[in-house]
């Protein structure tokens, strides 16, 4: 944000800039002012005989010595419902600022930014009619405007932006404790991680922010941050913004909407409240094992459940899961995933068709075989139901998920895998360690989709 002449002049040319040190980004002018386009760079050199109004605020205190306040006139702000008390308390005046883009003076609406403890007037910030916000000194510790007005206290507000904190403050009398973002929105969680000191004065912090979807995506993100220095509340408006609210004459839903902010709590934490109706409810009954006594002491399984089987080589774990899932297709009706990693799929089928007629078809060379007919009607009692996975040689549970999640879609909710050991790779991994990484994946899996491993 800078000054720049009055009347119009003529771009005479480039030099070097004693600021940044570019060799040729100042732009000098006929009438001898000059600005620097360099990035960044906020030097810039007033007219011939130029100086500035004895309009001053009160302490001008230069942090920089390039740093030159720019004047303006305080007065109310009537489109937006801000009285001159609200507007002087806040160094808000109407003045000028060099638009970098237009390359002249323009009318803006500018905003003191002063240290919150030496209250030294380090800034400015500039809202010109097309929405830049150009900014004259040195922001670089990301002040939060409005800061100095207030040393601690039990509540601090805080807003996207000026207007909104003004609003906020005017609303309150002008008396409780309100700051504003320095840049909105986009940089709002290194400004607030930038003010964490000053913030830890207060015994909460309301946040305020805009009711866009920006402001929304904002507010969580910095709340995640806030809530491990203070309490920190997020409060909600039925229309876009407190100055909004103040213009459609709904200024004391502001202040009630910050009284009843609801305290931000981070996703995973429940209170007793919350639990106490679900935890008397009673259980749904589980889908049934095929065995009664199992069902006595488990209580069935469950969707978004895992149960493991364990036994020795040999002891006859598939023989076990076939035998359930044959009684999930035929008794339950349900649609079965299979995923026997060590087993061929034919040979899957002719265990389940062997289940149903209780025959031992998967033996080569069984006499029931010689039946086709009727071994093709009881494998034909699955179609539908039933779908085998062909690995390939390749037992990959990354890639098994791609293929459950394909199921899932066509109604599966019941998989059944042998043998988990078969999927550690071997690799540099010790393979206790991948099965436990492996065995959390498909809980949090089960959980995510709501479906049943076995």
């Amino acid at each position: 944000m800078r000054e720049s002449p009055r009347n119009e002049s003529e771009f005479i040319g480039h030099e070097p800039c004693p600021s940044c040190g570019s060799s040729d980004n100042l732009g000098r002018y006929s009438d001898g002012h000059a600005h620097c386009f360099s990035q960044g760079c906020e030097y810039w050199e007033p007219p011939n005989g130029e100086h500035l109004s004895s309009e001053r605020p009160l302490d001008l205190s230069k942090p920089k010595k390039d740093f030159k306040p720019i004047p303006g006139e305080i007065r109310q702000l009537k489109a937006r419902q801000i009285t001159e008390a609200t507007c002087k308390l806040w160094g808000y005046r109407i003045g000028k600022v060099w638009h970098r883009k237009l390359e002249r003076e323009v009318p803006a609406q500018i905003v003191d930014i002063r240290d919150p403890d030496t209250k030294q007037l380090i800034a400015q910030k500039g809202r010109t009619k097309d929405k830049e916000f150009p900014i004259n000194g040195d922001v670089s510790a990301k002040p939060l405007i409005g800061a100095h007005l207030w040393t601690g206290g039990r509540r601090l507000v805080i807003t996207e932006g000026e207007i909104d904190a003004m609003t906020v403050s005017q609303l309150q009398g002008n008396k409780w404790p309100v700051v504003s973002l320095l840049n909105g929105t986009k940089a709002a969680k290194k400004n607030l991680l930038a003010n964490l000191e000053y913030l830890k004065r207060f015994d909460e912090l309301v946040l305020l922010f805009d009711m866009d979807e920006p402001g929304q995506e904002a507010v969580k993100e910095c709340a995640e941050v806030l809530i491990s220095v203070r309490p920190t509340k997020i409060a909600k408006l039925p229309l876009k913004d407190a100055n909004e609210m103040l213009l459609a004459g709904r200024g004391e839903e502001v202040t009630r909407a910050i009284w009843n902010a609801e305290e931000y709590k981070p996703d995973g934490i429940l209170e007793i409240d919350d639990l106490i109706d679900t935890a008397l409810e009673e259980p749904p009954p589980g889908l049934p094992w095929v065995f009664p006594d199992l069902n006595k002491s488990s209580n069935g399984r469950h969707y978004s459940e895992i149960h493991t089987i364990g036994a020795g080589t040999g002891v006859g774990k598939t023989d076990l899961l076939l035998q359930q899932a044959d009684y999930d297709v035929r008794e339950l009706g349900l649609k079965v995933g299979l995923f026997l990693l060590e087993n061929d799929p034919a040979e899957v089928l002719l265990y389940l068709a062997g289940k149903q007629d209780g025959k031992f078809y998967y033996e080569p060379g069984h006499a029931h075989r010689e039946d086709k007919e009727r071994l093709r009607e009881a494998m034909s009692a699955y179609k539908g139901r039933v779908s085998i996975y062909d690995n390939f040689g390749l037992c990959d549970w990354d890639l098994i998920k791609t293929r459950v999640l394909y199921l899932i879609a066509k109604g599966y909710r019941v998989f059944y895998v042998d043998h988990l050991t078969a999927l550690a790779t071997g690799g540099d991994k010790d393979e206790k360690a991948e099965l436990e990484e492996i065995m959390a994946d498909i809980a949090e899996f089960a959980k995510r989709h709501n479906v049943l491993f076995i």
